[in-house]
């Protein structure tokens, strides 16, 4: 177990508390499929203090040095409004950590700007695994 984290019941949670006819959901889950046919769900949200917003992939490779586990890449989702082009998602890389128990954190802290914010459902983020956007070294 590392600081600041409590042992949590699920490896990776489905989007099932979500109602299907749900729009947004039927959006995202689509937009999600499109980009890779990975697990597509729910990671903890547990940011971390010493972790820095719009720094996920240095943040992670970090803590992993310090806890152990991996390095999982991917993408969150965003919503945004234009007068020009109405409502639209958008899907922004990412990396999150999985914790040497399998577990899938989010230890990144959100950005100040709100259009930054990944969507969320109860507190933890939807995240599309895609083990094919490692980061360019």
């Amino acid at each position: 177990m590392t600081p600041n984290h409590k042992p949590l019941a699920s490896k990776f949670k489905t989007l099932e508390i979500m109602d299907k006819d749900d729009i947004l959901f039927n959006a995202i889950e689509s937009f999600a499929k499109s980009i890779s046919k990975e697990t597509f769900g729910l990671v903890y949200y547990r940011p971390d203090k010493e972790s820095m917003a719009t720094n996920c992939i240095t943040n992670v490779i970090h803590y992993v040095e310090k806890y152990g586990g991996s390095a999982i890449y991917g993408w969150y989702f965003g919503h945004r409004e234009s007068a020009k082009f109405g409502n639209y998602l958008i899907a922004t890389h990412h990396a999150v950590w999985r914790a040497p128990n399998g577990i899938l954190i989010d230890i990144t802290p959100f950005h100040e700007e709100l259009k930054h914010k990944p969507l969320t459902i109860q507190s933890s983020v939807i995240f599309q695994v895609d083990t094919k956007a490692k980061p360019i070294r």
